[in-house]
C-alpha cells in the first residue's frame, strides 16, 4: 500500500520494528523512519496533537 501511495504522489513516512519492510518502501520512493522520535520528526508541519 505505502509504494502505491508514493506512485500516486503522496509523501510516504515508513517505520517498523524491523529493518526488512521500512528498506522496501524507501526502494519504492517513501521515506524510512528508525524510531518514532525520527518519524515525527520527519513530518510536515503543521501536525495535529492530540
Amino acid at each position: 500500500m505505502a509504494i502505491r501511495l508514493v506512485r500516486n504522489g503522496h509523501d510516504v513516512i515508513a517505520g517498523n520494528r524491523s529493518p526488512g519492510p521500512v528498506e522496501e518502501v524507501v526502494s519504492g520512493g517513501a521515506t524510512g523512519s528508525s524510531s518514532l522520535e525520527d518519524f515525527v520528526s520527519k513530518l510536515h508541519s503543521p501536525r495535529a496533537s492530540g
